[in-house]
């Protein structure tokens, strides 16, 4: 099955965002800009709340916190129904991610200046 995937990642406060800037740096360099990664700044709103708007709009989400600070772990919901969250080591994602078979998208450009990943 050929699928393509759009994550974005939640920070679970604001003192992560340095991390998910990060998390998306190596993501998207680890997986050849094959995938669209998002940031989540909307910290007015509950967690619980931002996760589903993500995923009323069709995105998986990863949420990072203190876990990726102490042992590079993230927490990984796809948008699939039923879909529970799973903590995983972010190269054990990696790999996990590399194994799909992805659509390729027009709209994910694999060069410096447009890294395919937004933050809203």
């Amino acid at each position: 099955m050929i699928m393509s995937l759009e994550f974005v990642i939640i920070p679970v406060s604001k003192l992560f965002n340095d991390s998910a800037l990060e998390l998306q740096e190596k993501l998207h360099s680890e997986l050849n800009g094959r995938v669209s990664i998002k940031i989540d700044e909307e910290f007015g709103s509950l967690m619980n709340t931002r996760i589903n708007d993500w995923q009323d709009k069709g995105y998986d989400i990863i949420t990072i916190g203190p876990s990726y600070i102490e042992d590079n772990r993230i927490a990984v919901r796809f948008n699939d129904n039923g879909s529970k969250p799973e903590n995983m080591l972010v190269d054990d994602f990696i790999e996990l991610v590399n194994s799909f078979d992805i659509e390729e998208d027009e709209n994910i450009k694999d060069d410096e200046e447009d890294s395919g990943c937004v933050i809203v």
